[in-house]
């Protein structure tokens, strides 16, 4: 049977994690813990909910970082402040692909990142922006920046004593633009092939960073930097080189949804697909800025 507590402050969830380690589980948006509860997959003796804790709820902006709290919902995210979105276009781009509206009205961005889906689109976006999640354990903390969160299919570099608390991300440039392109049988389903983009533009017009991670496709999020580097490089005349690096980078694997050959070939269309969008969208908003 598994007991129930309701910790009032970070420090008691804390002592209650270091105590009962690999037995107990924290509960933010309980997304995917519940589920796997109710499947049998998991059987923890100790279930600490963390939806009582001040100050780890909601999404800000401050010297050009946003930061992200560990009960911030994906839907807060999809209706995030304009000047959250503004900051990362790539959040309420990537939350409304997630799931149906009940589910993101629970779940949580961070728990997605500890929980380590392959085919979720937060890894992805962790990824493509060089985000940091900070993990408090009684008496100390650490930071993980996402290119070492991810271990392989739900495995994530965090401690059974450790609580996720919150997520950096820098602030996206001016003349930014991104896409999200998922290749799913049904809406709400986990995606086959994924492509998550942003792309910022210099003042003439050439591309002065790209950002790009593919997930579905590998056994974690996959981050294409030579694919990047020939955006940077050539601009729209490399976006089909460039797609063919990020099929190069990924592995992917046959499942009941899709062979891996299936998978490799949607790789370039759909990160062709997302590269033209942002591109598109980035030049689009420097209109709108009127520069």
């Amino acid at each position: 049977m598994t007991r129930y507590h309701r910790p009032e402050r970070l420090e008691e969830a804390l002592a209650l994690l270091g105590e009962h380690g690999f037995d107990a589980k924290a509960l933010a948006g309980g997304q995917s813990l519940i589920a796997m509860m109710s499947a049998g997959f998991l059987a923890p003796e100790h279930l600490v909910d963390l939806n009582h804790l001040p100050g780890l709820d909601g999404a800000t902006v401050r010297d050009g970082t946003v930061r992200i709290g560990a009960l911030a919902r994906h839907a807060d995210l999809e209706h995030a402040d304009a000047g959250v979105a503004a900051a990362a276009p790539l959040l309420p781009a990537a939350a409304r692909w997630i799931s149906h509206e009940p589910v993101r009205n629970r779940g949580t961005m961070i728990g997605s990142l500890v929980h380590a889906d392959p085919s979720a689109e937060w890894p992805a976006v962790a990824l493509a922006l060089d985000a940091r999640l900070r993990l408090a354990r009684t008496g100390g903390e650490r930071w993980v920046p996402a290119a070492e969160l991810f271990l392989g299919p739900l495995t994530s570099d965090v401690e059974p004593e450790e609580i996720a608390v919150e997520l950096t991300l820098p602030a996206a440039p001016p003349r930014t633009g991104v896409s999200v392109q998922e290749l799913a049988y049904r809406h709400g389903d986990y995606a086959v092939v994924g492509v998550v983009a942003q792309l910022s533009l210099d003042g003439d017009d050439t591309v002065a960073e790209a950002r790009t991670a593919l997930f579905g496709v590998d056994a974690t999020a996959v981050r294409p930097a030579e694919a990047e580097a020939v955006l940077q490089e050539e601009g729209p005349a490399g976006i089909d080189r460039a797609a063919a690096l990020a099929a190069d980078a990924v592995n992917p694997s046959s499942d009941a949804t899709a062979s891996a050959d299936y998978r490799r070939e949607m790789v370039p269309v759909f990160y062709a697909r997302a590269v033209r969008q942002a591109l598109e969208r980035a030049v689009a908003s420097r209109a709108a800025a009127g520069t």
